[in-house]
């Protein structure tokens, strides 16, 4: 039996080697596409560089399945299937409609594509005010400058691009965006060749810690709620919308730790203040009372809370020449984490944000000065 058994399975090799074979041949006599076996079930494939398929603007090397698998039949057809799509190419009367792409339901407009991309978005992510604040800056602001009423092609994504300035934060924007919505449309555009080299925000001279002492003298005699969310926006780096967003359950514990709430825009995080000497000496445990705007918060978007903030420091910035701002106070919390000694990544989680966007976006601001405080705290081994 095992005897027979290995005759048999001798047979069926040399017959598939044979096949093989003959395909060497065959594909001697074409020019624009071979045949290939493919994958264990050994199905036969045409393998070539074709035209770009509906929404694309660049020919692909790829492979259309003939839907035949390696037999003596199986190889013949195939090969009628070669013979006529060589025929198609040579006469550009190829079409991938007759070669297996089904265009998606979503493709008739470019609105109705946004429309699902945006509803399988939320499914996968969930409707947090974080989230939805997300999608709006990123995508729904960038699918505004698309041709909604269009069908989406890889043409029309190029187009709004190219528009942009080079090198700069929208098309970097753009072409994160509907490279995300073409990868899910099912679309190769191959959109980051247009992307540039944008590297983040210019670097900026911040000014020294100092400068934020004298501001919150300047505050003593304002309203304790505006001196509360100064004094947490510069301790802990918050964003301006997270002030109405906090928890101090935790907060008398060793190390002032804050809880910033989940529906932020980065979500759920604890941070700690730097320096802690600032903590004790503003006595920041005590009177945690809160800025309460004229206006209701009930309905408001995160920015719009956040505006709420940043409008006081813009009026102190226009009113007294301050330059202090809550975005400057982050950037300030980010080089004083490094000044400290704080483990970057440390800091980037109680910013709320990934290390790359950290050492991206903010430690651009280290200074030859500060770079070299930190070596000189270095053990010399």
């Amino acid at each position: 039996m095992l005897t027979l058994f290995v005759k048999i399975l001798g047979t069926l090799w040399g017959t598939v080697e044979n096949y093989r074979e003959r395909i060497k041949v065959l594909n001697q006599t074409l020019e624009q596409c071979k045949l290939y076996i493919k994958g264990d079930r050994r199905q036969i494939y045409l393998r070539g560089t074709f035209p770009p398929k509906p929404g694309e603007f660049v020919p692909k090397r790829r492979e259309i399945p003939t839907g035949f698998k390696l037999s003596a039949r199986g190889i013949k057809a195939a090969y009628a299937k070669a013979q006529e799509l060589e025929s198609q190419l040579t006469f550009n009367k190829f079409d991938w409609g007759q070669w297996g792409h089904k265009p998606r339901k979503s493709e008739s407009t470019l609105a109705a594509a946004c429309a699902e991309f945006e509803k399988d978005f939320f499914d996968r992510k969930g409707r947090s005010v974080g989230q939805q604040e997300y999608f709006e800056m990123q995508y729904r602001s960038a699918f505004r400058e698309l041709p909604l009423d269009r069908e989406p092609t890889c043409e029309h994504f190029r187009q709004a691009i190219v528009k942009t300035p080079v090198d700069s934060r929208k098309r970097l924007q753009l072409t994160i965006s509907y490279g995300a919505l073409a990868r899910f449309l099912g679309m190769d555009c191959e959109l980051n060749r247009f992307k540039g080299s944008y590297s983040g925000p210019e670097k900026r001279n911040l000014p020294e810690d100092q400068k934020l002492i004298e501001f919150r003298e300047e505050l003593l005699d304002r309203t304790i709620g505006l001196r509360k969310a100064f004094e947490l926006i510069a301790l802990y780096g918050l964003r301006p919308h997270e002030i109405f967003k906090l928890d101090f359950s935790d907060f008398h514990q060793d190390g002032y730790p804050l809880k910033v709430l989940e529906d932020t825009k980065t979500g759920y995080r604890v941070a700690f203040p730097l320096p802690a000497a600032w903590a004790d000496k503003w006595d920041v445990g005590q009177n945690l009372a809160l800025p309460r705007p004229r206006r209701s918060l009930k309905g408001l978007s995160n920015r719009q809370r956040g505006q709420l903030i940043s409008s006081f420091f813009n009026y102190q910035k226009i009113s007294h020449g301050w330059d202090i701002t809550p975005t400057v106070m982050r950037d300030m919390y980010a080089i004083r984490g490094a000044r400290l000694g704080a483990d970057s990544g440390d800091v980037a989680r109680w910013m709320g944000h990934s290390l790359t966007v950290h050492m991206n976006k903010y430690m651009v601001h280290i200074g030859q000065k500060d770079d070299q405080a930190i070596w000189s705290r270095l053990p010399r081994i």
